[in-house]
């Protein structure tokens, strides 16, 4: 508000002060607008029970989610199932401390069947893609004729031994020592009249049904007991038969 002051010849206009507004602010509802000014116990008191329910819907959400999570995991730690893998062995998983855990593990989270089966898949595939990797670093170092020696190796066991020291002298030979070791003992035997000197004779080439029998040992399909010597004989036979 602008007015003209006595004694200033009216030349300058002077500002007064304005009269206060006591009005309610836009952003202020009327419900906490009490006699010309705020209500600030009831505006208090608002805001306590807005988050009091907002915090009620909060863990009504959690619960319901927690729910629906739950409803899709089995039963008990037990029922999980182990998935069917062509590189797991059955009996072993169920015997396996670690599969115990995981299943226990698995159902206080609430995973379902399907994460459940995931994670063991990933696990195994991991595992044999180790055993492979290892492989490869041990068959170099054997050099050029590592496949014709640890064939040697494999056909000489197999004339000599039994089908479970067999089992023992293959997981020997998953290492380029283990092979050069089984080398030095067929050296010692050799011409010593021990064994059969015949035993160290190449035996003929495989038929097709020897290689289809030979598929379907745990030697050739199995983690656990796989045998290089063994599989490349199978993958040999297939490379020669159809190249």
């Amino acid at each position: 508000m602008t007015e003209m002051v006595e004694g200033n010849n009216g030349e300058t206009p002077i500002e007064s002060a304005a009269p206060v507004d006591e009005s309610r602010p836009e952003w202020l509802p009327e419900k906490f607008w009490v006699e010309g000014k705020p209500a600030y116990d009831k505006l208090a008191q608002s805001y306590g029970e807005l988050e009091k329910m907002r915090g009620n819907l909060r863990e009504k959400l959690v619960e319901e989610l927690t729910t629906e999570r739950l409803a899709a995991r089995p039963e008990a730690p037990n029922a999980y199932k182990l998935p069917e893998h062509e590189k797991l062995d059955q009996e072993q998983l169920e015997a396996s401390g670690v599969v115990q855990w995981w299943r226990q593990f698995a159902h206080d989270q609430g995973y379902n069947q399907e994460q459940f089966e995931t994670a063991i898949n990933t696990y195994a595939d991991l595992q044999v893609k180790e055993i492979e990797e290892s492989y490869q670093r041990e068959f170099q170092k054997l050099g050029e004729s590592a496949t014709a020696r640890i064939e040697a190796v494999q056909l000489w066991a197999g004339n000599y031994f039994n089908e479970e020291e067999q089992v023992a002298i293959s997981a020997a030979c998953t290492s380029a020592a283990g092979v050069a070791a089984m080398e030095k003992l067929m050296s010692a035997l050799k011409g010593s009249g021990v064994v059969d000197n015949t035993m160290f004779e190449k035996k003929p080439e495989p038929t097709r049904a020897d290689v289809e029998k030979m598929m379907q040992d745990r030697r050739y399909w199995h983690p656990a007991d796989r045998d290089p010597a063994f599989v490349r004989q199978v993958e040999e036979f297939f490379a020669k038969t159809f190249r």
